[in-house]
């Protein structure tokens, strides 16, 4: 499992309210072209959510579902297609009174079939990739305050 935590200057309930809005993810991830979820209306245990994702050998249709959803403290998804399936996880915790939140961005990839020869490659960026996207994260909602 890789993590990768960061401060932000808004009460966890905004920031919650921000990244469970699925569509939204293209905004503050770098690798996410589209994103699309299903059914339409709030998220919840359940939603599925279609992106198109830049991935090395060019984009690639990711299908993810909510697998847990623990409002304003944590949401976590599962990939169910393609070579490496993604775990991920989004924490958050009140920070300085409730004033502000600490962010922990979770990931645990596995490889299947010919995705286990490049797992390995994937789990070395992860890190690096995950700080940018919240720091991306970070400036959009202390900009939006």
């Amino acid at each position: 499992m890789i993590q990768v935590s960061i401060e932000i200057n808004c009460i966890p309930a905004e920031v919650f309210a921000y990244v469970e809005q699925l569509e939204k993810h293209s905004e503050w991830q770098e690798a996410i072209i589209t994103a699309h979820k299903e059914p339409p209306g709030p998220t919840k245990l359940g939603t599925r959510n279609t992106e198109m994702r830049l991935v090395p050998g060019g984009p690639r249709e990711i299908v993810s579902e909510i697998i847990e959803y623990n409002p304003p403290v944590h949401i976590a998804a599962r990939g169910l297609n393609g070579p490496i399936r993604a775990g991920v996880g989004i924490r958050i915790e009140p920070i300085d009174n409730g004033r502000k939140s600490r962010v922990t961005l979770e990931l645990d990839l596995k490889g299947r079939g010919i995705g286990k020869l490049f797992v390995f490659f994937a789990r070395k960026s992860a890190p690096l990739q995950m700080s940018k996207d919240l720091a991306h994260l970070k400036e959009i909602l202390e900009r939006n305050k």
